[in-house]
């Protein structure tokens, strides 16, 4: 059963916000002359300078990942499990936010921006206390969402880098450390129990290496933010895909038809756990004489759970699925580390196999396609593969209970 949307303590919520938002105010009206560090390193000396919004920043970021570990205990699904991966990017934002606010006018711009710097930081601190349980019924957004910001954040901490006209051995560190930050909240979201901590390091080192080119070339602040962020989404992606067991070239490409990059599995066979064929049979049953449809997830080729999604076309020979209810499925598939196994659909006046329709709208080739249709001692599955406009029969087993 979901739960509905679920909010942090308001006390706390309200405390750990008010902290962090007079700092950012407190701050402009502090003067305190920087702190020059001559730094010799090989033979070379780099005059570090230290300033109030230097510390500011590297302060706030460890008081909102503090102030957010506070927060999300209070979660009552939370368990023994440890905060870490939702305490990550709230921690980045009050960090890339701090070097916005500190390089910004202080007028009425300043106010405005400190406003909407204030409700993104809210937004995500209260997405992140929404992501802790799968059974809310906005996980999948709030998954969603928090993927889209930890890019956006990087883009914005790209573009202000770039516009501070900070010095390479200054710029490329701060690169480095929000491409690892945002490419961990990413890999989490996917996967909390599969920190890969070395492709990470991998891929902030190989951001820098391109940010350190970028450094010396003519280019605006905003190229140059969206140089990296390409680059930090392409590793990504390509992380994703060779983790979800993809070979090195199909990853790069990013799916080669027999494992795509949601997690698709393409087979010859498919072995269907009775229960499984028990709650597909019973869900058609029930939305007869209308279509069900729904996402059979697997490892293997042997069905590990049912997804049951709500046909919104609501009819007898037509479906079309809820998107919010597939994303909710991917997600829970992702962080299982199953793969799509077949998308299955009813056909309660029959017939049984693919429509022209279901051929003509398939779209993950190399997916199996089950279709269930009434038979003269209940309902029937048959197996199909679609693709280039052909219906191929697959072999099902349906082991015994």
């Amino acid at each position: 059963m979901l739960s509905a949307t679920q909010l942090p303590n308001r006390e706390r919520l309200s405390a750990v916000m008010a902290v962090i938002l007079l700092a950012y105010v407190a701050v402009r009206f502090v003067q305190v002359p920087p702190l020059v560090l001559n730094i010799e390193l090989l033979g070379v000396f780099l005059p570090v300078q230290l300033g109030l919004n230097t510390l500011l920043a590297v302060l706030l970021a460890g008081l909102t990942a503090a102030g957010a570990d506070w927060l999300l205990r209070d979660h009552p699904a939370l368990g023994e499990r440890t905060t870490y991966s939702h305490w990550l990017l709230p921690a980045m934002t009050a960090w890339v936010l701090a070097l916005v606010l500190s390089n910004v006018p202080f007028t009425a711009t300043w106010w405005i921006a400190f406003l909407v710097c204030a409700l993104l930081l809210l937004a995500i601190l209260l997405a992140e206390y929404n992501s802790i349980s799968e059974e809310t019924r906005i996980f999948a957004t709030v998954s969603l969402a928090l993927g889209m910001l930890s890019y956006i954040l990087f883009l914005i901490l790209a573009i202000s880098v770039r516009g501070l006209g900070l010095r390479l051995f200054l710029s490329l560190p701060a690169v480095g450390l929000g491409a690892f930050l945002a490419g961990t909240r990413l890999n989490l979201l996917r996967s909390v129990e599969n920190w890969h901590s070395l492709q990470l390091l991998g891929t902030s080192f190989l951001i820098m290496q391109l940010a350190a080119v970028l450094h010396y070339l003519p280019i605006s602040a905003l190229g140059y933010g969206l140089l990296l962020l390409g680059a930090l989404f392409a590793l990504n992606n390509y992380m994703a895909n060779l983790n979800s067991g993809q070979a090195a070239r199909a990853a790069a490409r990013g799916g080669d038809g027999r494992v795509l990059a949601a997690g698709c599995a393409s087979v010859s066979r498919v072995r269907l756990a009775a229960a499984h064929w028990a709650q597909m049979a019973a869900h058609a049953a029930v939305t007869a004489p209308n279509e069900a449809c729904g996402l059979l997830a697997g490892h293997n080729g042997a069905s590990m759970q049912v997804f049951e999604i709500t046909n919104e076309l609501a009819s007898p020979t037509h479906y079309s699925m809820a998107p919010a209810e597939q994303l909710r499925a991917f997600m829970q598939m992702e962080q299982h580390g199953w793969q799509l196994l077949a998308i299955y659909h009813s056909h309660p006046a029959g017939p049984p196999h693919p429509s022209k329709t279901d051929i003509a709208e398939a779209r993950y080739p190399g997916v199996m396609h089950l279709i269930l249709s009434p038979g003269g001692n209940g309902w029937t599955c048959r197996g199909f593969l679609l693709d280039g406009g052909v219906a191929v029969d697959v072999d099902i087993v349906v082991a015994q209970p």
